[in-house]
């Protein structure tokens, strides 16, 4: 009782606690399992006419899959999006679109519990509406 043993696990995996024998004469075991490998991608190179952003939110080259990061885009350019790495690794970089090419975005559907307020079918690329809320709701 009282005595505790540190087995070892094959190699490749890592051990969860000891082997013990309690003052009472329960075993405790080791558990040997699989560390699950750190799935990375490289976002550290910026989009053409822009640059990997700032903060929290910089793309870098140790981005974890299932991750997003936030690059910026120079004077007269607007993002796409967010630059993600998939689950599986795979990376879907943004890029930096001439404000003067980005496509408009369809505005004119209702949020629920609202309506669409000054929002239209056509709203310019970088720009924003507001929509209303019905009564006893606001937008969060």
């Amino acid at each position: 009782p009282g005595e505790v043993c540190h087995p070892e696990c094959d190699e490749g995996y890592e051990t969860i606690g000891m082997t013990m024998c309690s003052d009472f004469g329960e075993l405790t075991m080791t558990e040997c399992f699989m560390p699950t490998p750190v799935i990375l991608c490289d976002a550290s190179e910026p989009p053409e006419n822009g640059d990997v952003g700032t903060g929290n939110t910089k793309c870098s080259r140790t981005m974890e899959a299932g991750t997003t990061c936030s690059p910026r885009c120079d004077k007269g350019y607007v993002v796409s999006g967010v630059t993600t790495c998939s689950d599986l690794g795979v990376l879907v970089p943004a890029t930096c679109i001439a404000e003067d090419k980005a496509p408009d975005c369809d505005a004119s559907a209702p949020p629920e519990n609202g309506s669409v307020g000054d929002c239209t079918d056509s709203l310019a690329s970088g720009s924003s509406c507001q929509p209303d809320c019905d009564d006893g709701f606001e937008a969060d």
